[in-house]
Parts: C-alpha cells; structure tokens; sequence
C-alpha cells in the first residue's frame, strides 16, 4: 500500500474503538479522493489475487493428484514475490529460494512470539479469574508485552 493509504489506514485503525474492519472500512473509505480510491481498488485486488493464489496453492497440497506429464500447476501457477518482483515459482533461482525461506522463517518467528504472548495472557487470566483480557487491567498486560 502506497505511503499515504498505508498512514490514512493506520489513524483510521488507531482512531477507531470499532473491532469490525468492515466498519472502520466503510467510514474511511467515505473520506477517500476519487485518485486515492482507485488505488486502493487495485491495491485491494492484487490482495486478493495473491490470497486466491496461496489459496489455490494450499488446496493443490492437500488433494491428491494424478501424476502429469509436464509442467506441473505448480510451475504454472505459483507465484512470488522476491525482493519486491512477482515471479512464477519456476522462474525463481537458488538464491530466490533462499529468499523466501528466510522471509518465511522471520514471519514464523513473529507468529510464534505472538502465540508465545497469547498463551501467556491466557495463563494470567487463569491465575487471576480474569474472564477477559480487559479484566488484567493495565499493569498486567505491562507484563506481557507486545512483540516486536
């Protein structure tokens, strides 16, 4: 997302008590220009291509194929992006791998520190009686903080 979407975006979110993103998004999407609303559409829809793309690729993993002669739907079909270019899966080289995987590994670090703080605010909820988060109350969640 463009600098400028990306920081309308963010006040929005931190501006907002409302959870439901659909909410904030219609009340934002309100003070939008005519320019800024065009860009975020396509922006928009290339998510939702790569979405559809992971999703497709998930899918592939997880129901059986026959065996194919040529190019596989993997060749075909994945696609990547690799220091800020799009490539198919068989166009990416060794070090694109690399790439990836290190990308790869960095998010399942920071998805682990997360599940790391919600596994450590449910305990404190359990030593307390806390039937919610907001129930910790401040000084408590200052004890579990936010990763990086």
């Amino acid at each position: 997302m463009s600098g400028d979407l990306h920081d309308l975006v963010r006040a929005a979110l931190d501006d907002s008590p409302e959870p439901n993103p659909h909410v904030i998004a219609r009340d934002l999407y309100g003070r939008l220009s005519e320019e800024q609303r065009t860009q975020l559409a396509i922006e928009g829809l290339a998510a939702r291509l790569s979405l559809a793309a992971r999703v497709e690729r998930g899918a592939s993993v997880d129901t059986p194929q026959a065996p194919r002669v040529g190019p596989s739907k993997w060749d075909r079909h994945e696609r990547y992006a690799v220091a800020g270019e799009w490539k198919m899966l068989g166009d990416c080289t060794a070090e694109d791998c690399d790439v990836l995987a290190r990308e790869r590994e960095e998010q399942a670090e920071r998805l682990s520190a997360w599940a790391a703080r919600f596994r450590a605010l449910a305990a404190r909820m359990r030593e307390v009686g806390a039937a919610t988060v907001s129930d910790l109350g401040v000084t408590v969640l200052e004890e579990v903080p936010v990763p990086a």
